[in-house]
């Protein structure tokens, strides 16, 4: 009888532990998770508070039907070509919906939706970039096309280009003959 009182003890002891056992790594687990989670979104806050974009010379010519303009980095956050899959642009074009154009490294044109980008140079215009080949980096600049528009663009289109972790710029087309 009295080794029965033992071996319930016993066993009712080795519950405990596996109890406590269970609650101790989940405990231990959701505070790793947690802190996983919060140094990623400040990882994510630092790279969107380091990135800044500037569009500049937002020109559509009524002869080609075409739009080009140029995305400046003016943050200290490296773009790169992963990134340019998921940056946007939308057009909004005299007071209609936006239009969303996503990225094509082969060709940007109205029909398909798609932009694409002819090179990237320095801030001067004239020297190809050296540094990170196809990347965005800091002082350099993009540039930008979108071919084979069926209906014409007004002064009061306005281009928006979103980056990959939400930055954004907007400018207005100035129409070239």
């Amino acid at each position: 009888m009295a080794s029965a009182e033992i071996i319930g003890a016993a066993i009712g002891i080795l519950l405990m532990m596996i109890v406590a056992y269970l609650l101790v790594g989940s405990t231990l687990t959701a505070a790793e998770i947690v802190t996983i989670a919060q140094k990623d979104v400040t990882l994510q806050n630092e790279a969107r508070l380091n990135t800044a974009i500037a569009l500049y010379k937002v020109e559509y010519s009524s002869s080609s039907k075409s739009l080009t303009f140029k995305i400046n980095n003016t943050g200290n956050e490296i773009i790169g070509i992963g990134d340019f899959k998921h940056m946007d642009v939308f057009i909004t074009n005299s007071g209609n919906s936006p239009l969303y154009y996503s990225y094509n490294a082969i060709t940007g044109t109205d029909a398909t939706k798609t932009w694409t980008y002819s090179q990237i140079t320095l801030t001067d215009g004239t020297t190809p970039e050296t540094i990170h080949p196809k990347m965005l980096d800091p002082g350099e600049v993009m540039w930008v096309n979108i071919d084979a528009f069926t209906i014409p663009l007004t002064a009061s289109t306005e281009v928006k280009v979103s980056t990959s972790n939400g930055v954004l710029d907007a400018a207005h087309v100035t129409v070239v003959p």
